[in-house]
């Protein structure tokens, strides 16, 4: 690219309206795809994979586009845990334990990939997993799953889940969009096979998120 080309594009950049708290993504004068990050930067947007091409090995894991191929996310054996609190006086709570603090699966906060997945069942593929994110622990990662009071009541527990978008690209392969995540741990928890026995283990799918 030549130096005119460059500044150009800058110049582009530079032009669209001041960032939000999330970052934006935006087309140059010259066609060409960028993102405009938090902290004023920007750069090129991935660019999408050639659908047809992609092949999925196996129904209902997973996986992340890195310039067009497939990767793994952290695959973690987490454990169901109850914790009874103030001597049952405060009820109980369900955690999914994962008996280590980070996932070595990484990305920024601004440049978190999309989801590809394949579904070959008949069931409604929104309903196979949640989203969520671990709470503030150091040596652990704890996703609470469900709370209850003292006389058995639920409690509400999904201001850690995230929220997301799901899109057809082909047939029984679908792409994920999550909505915008904040520094932290996180998991795709499947919804079919959890047990919610303690010392039940589950199987999950994760990855961390930086500033």
């Amino acid at each position: 690219m030549s130096f005119i080309k460059k500044v150009s594009l800058l110049f582009a950049v530079l032009s669209i309206a001041h960032l939000s708290a999330q970052s934006k993504k935006a087309t140059t004068s010259s066609g060409e795809k960028v993102i405009l990050k938090t902290d004023g930067t920007w750069a090129y947007a991935e660019k999408s994979p050639n659908v047809e091409s992609l092949i999925l090995e196996y129904s209902e894991k997973p996986y992340y586009s890195n310039n067009g191929i497939l990767n793994d996310f952290e695959k973690a054996k987490a454990e169901i845990v109850s914790k009874v609190e103030g001597f049952g006086l405060g009820g109980t709570k369900t955690f999914l334990t994962i008996l280590s603090g980070k996932s070595d699966v990484r990305f920024e906060k601004d440049e978190v990939p999309t989801i590809i997945v394949r579904f070959d069942g008949k069931d409604d593929p929104e309903d196979y997993f949640i989203v969520m994110k671990a709470m503030k622990y150091t040596d652990v990662r704890k996703f609470l799953l469900s709370s209850r009071s003292m006389s058995g009541g639920a409690r509400k527990t999904d201001e850690n889940e995230v929220s997301f978008e799901m899109k057809k690209i082909k047939d029984n392969v679908y792409e994920i969009t999550l909505d915008a995540l904040t520094k932290g741990e996180y998991a795709l928890i499947p919804q079919d096979d959890i047990e919610y026995t303690p010392g039940a283990s589950v199987k999950v799918y994760c990855f961390g998120v930086n500033e």
